[in-house]
């Protein structure tokens, strides 16, 4: 058994240090030293101070801010295992991350692992395949497709090849295996046992001059390669596809096209028919010298707005109490599952505004508010055996907690986890309410959907949510259990996790948005406020058993993109084109990462589906609380 050196660099992470060092000391694999060094001189004593409390952990310090590369190199220079593997301060190891990467560990190839992404909201999403193995830079020269914070590799590997380029400041992780494959092979095991944390405070989080790092990796890896390798396709096809890939995706958006141009011209790689091409793209996305001529234009067009147009004065972030909530008696204690989510997190503060005494179930989330109000249960869906102490006392069950985009957990949680606490608690709560999904309903076309129309469930987070409904009618009959059961249809609002909203906001904003087929196509969103007021109001409505409600707003595409484009104070686009000429792009390009229209978005923009809220207006007395253009435009704010 082999002494294994795992590098944690720190930087301003006082508050996750401790949980990176924890996941590492629950590893399987015991032969660990932990190895810590700080980046931030003014935090080293409180840095020390946590080191201190573990002593498999030895404890390091930069005199200067030095970055992650030379931070890393540093680490392992200190380093006594002759394996080494790297974690960032505020991410974690799965407990079997190291047990299963160094079963395929060998002294000339360099190990990776999928990895598990935990949003902001609690969310996570989980990149998880079969092994494989790269042998050849041409597998990675276009794309960096590796997790680099996976990696694990032996010392002297990593010495050898000059460990981590302290002159790159992005993409170092990709210099890194570029390099790695001269010496070598690497093989990414697939399995998701990194634990990423998403912060909005990271490095990877300032994509400001990313692309000029990207440009700085391929153009060493270029030098470095040998004479015999140096064809003439192969130069012009790595250069041109980065610069391709780079002006589509806008990563040169905060570059000057001075900056841009002189890059094209002084790179050596390009011939000068690549160069006059190239030339030609960036002259013509360059408005930025006209900037005082557009700073004009802008004001002048929104003095003109705000004379036309009413401004919506509603604060996303507020939280108010829903007047019809107040006709009903307050739960004594209500559960609440899912309470680090994007709606978790807006329910918790809806009912904490409304006096209401809630009872959350996390694995320990730090990000959860200290309140009276509120109080801790520790466990898991997946996992969690007895269930007496989260259900003690409750009067109401909402079920948040849902797996979106995880394949591999979708069921195990949506379903099975569900299931169990749904039998630990027949007998002895009075009410469960299920967030569930109008995508239960599938693509029904054009049609007006309500509460008695057939499930046709298509992906597997649909799948999962139509069959955990039926389970829950069926033991609602069975049991004469109260339960209700709403189903929204995409839910926006500042923190959602559903990308197609902030797409099309942003293809408006680059000004790349057209318009297709002919007018009239509706949009179905609801904000996250409504949903929240829907669970509560769904929680204490008295005879309000076995209830299935639909809920949603709609607008057509050309008044979304009306209210969107009067909030960016932008003229609304003009361009329309034939379905029949956009669809068969999408269904060749749509694959493409500078592409941003997929078929599923073409369907969603091209959707005469209407879902119809008479009943739960009705039966429960739902009112909306926030418009859709309220809501649209306090969401589209976050990109001005």
């Amino acid at each position: 058994m082999e002494l294994i050196s795992v590098i944690i660099p720190c930087f301003k992470n006082r508050n996750t240090l401790d949980r990176a060092i924890v996941s590492v000391l629950n590893q399987t694999y015991s032969l660990i030293e932990i190895i810590v060094v700080n980046d931030c001189p003014d935090e080293t004593k409180l840095i020390k101070s946590i080191v201190k409390k573990y002593s498999k952990v030895r404890f390091y310090s930069n005199s200067k801010n030095s970055g992650p590369s030379r931070t890393r190199n540093y680490g392992v220079q200190k380093s006594k295992g002759k394996i080494i593997a790297f974690l960032d301060a505020d991410d974690e190891y799965h407990p079997k991350k190291i047990e299963f990467q160094i079963k395929e560990l060998k002294p000339n190839i360099a190990i990776t692992c999928g990895l598990t992404k935990i949003s902001l909201d609690g969310y996570t999403t989980s990149t998880d395949h079969k092994s494989i193995k790269i042998s050849s830079p041409n597998s990675l020269i276009y794309r960096n497709k590796l997790n680099g914070a996976g990696l694990m590799c032996f010392k002297k590997l990593f010495l050898d090849i000059g460990g981590y380029n302290e002159n790159i400041k992005g993409n170092e992780d990709w210099d890194l295996w570029l390099r790695f494959l001269s010496k070598g092979e690497i093989v990414d095991i697939g399995k998701p046992l990194y634990l990423y944390h998403e912060n909005s405070m990271g490095i990877t989080s300032n994509k400001d001059h990313i692309g000029f790092w990207e440009l700085m990796v391929v153009n060493h890896f270029y030098g470095q390669m040998k004479e015999s390798e140096k064809n003439f396709f192969l130069r012009e096809s790595i250069f041109l596809f980065r610069f391709f890939v780079l002006i589509f995706r806008r990563e040169f958006t905060n570059s000057s096209p001075q900056d841009l141009l002189k890059l094209v011209q002084t790179n050596p790689h390009l011939c000068s028919l690549s160069k006059k091409l190239l030339f030609s793209i960036i002259k013509m996305r360059i408005f930025f010298l006209f900037k005082g001529l557009l700073a004009i234009k802008k004001t002048f067009y929104k003095r003109n707005i705000e004379k036309t147009i009413p401004r919506y004065n509603f604060l996303e972030n507020q939280v108010t109490k829903y007047p019809i909530l107040l006709k009903y008696k307050k739960p004594k204690l209500v559960a609440i599952t899912g309470g680090t989510g994007f709606v978790g997190r807006e329910l918790i503060k809806k009912c904490i505004a409304h006096g209401w005494h809630i009872r959350l179930l996390t694995r320990g989330n730090k990000s959860i508010p200290v309140n009276s109000h509120i109080e801790i249960f520790h466990g898991d869906l997946t996992n969690t055996i007895d269930w007496s102490g989260f259900i003690k006392n409750v009067d109401v069950i909402i079920n948040c907690a849902g797996v979106i985009d995880d394949k591999k957990n979708i069921n195990a949680v949506n379903v099975e986890g569900s299931l169990r606490l749904l039998n630990a608690s027949l007998g002895k709560v009075k009410r469960w309410v299920q967030l569930s999904s109008a995508g239960v309903y599938g693509i029904p076309g054009d049609t007006i959907i309500n509460e008695k129309s057939p499930l046709k469930p298509i992906t597997p987070y649909e799948i999962s949510k139509a069959k955990f409904d039926k389970i829950l009618n069926d033991k609602a009959i069975q049991y004469k259990l109260d339960t209700v059961i709403l189903r929204p249809t995409i839910i926006f609002g500042s923190r959602m996790t559903n990308q197609s909203i902030f797409q099309l906001v942003g293809a408006i904003k680059r000004k790349i948005f057209f318009f297709i087929g002919s007018a009239g196509y509706w949009a179905n969103y609801i904000h996250v406020n409504d949903v929240v007021n829907a669970l509560m109001l769904s929680a204490v409505k008295p005879n309000n058993s076995r209830k299935i409600y639909n809920i949603s707003n709609r607008v057509t595409i050309e008044n979304l993109v009306k209210i969107v484009c009067q909030t960016l104070y932008m003229p609304t686009p003009k361009l329309r084109l034939p379905l029949f000429v956009v669809k068969p792009f999408v269904i060749l390009l749509g694959w493409l990462p500078f592409v941003s229209l997929t078929n599923s978005r073409l369907k969603a923009l091209t959707s005469k589906t209407k879902y119809s809220t008479n009943f739960i207006e009705k039966n429960l007395g739902f009112k909306f609380e926030v418009s859709l253009p309220d809501g649209l435009n306090s969401f589209v704010k976050h990109f001005l």
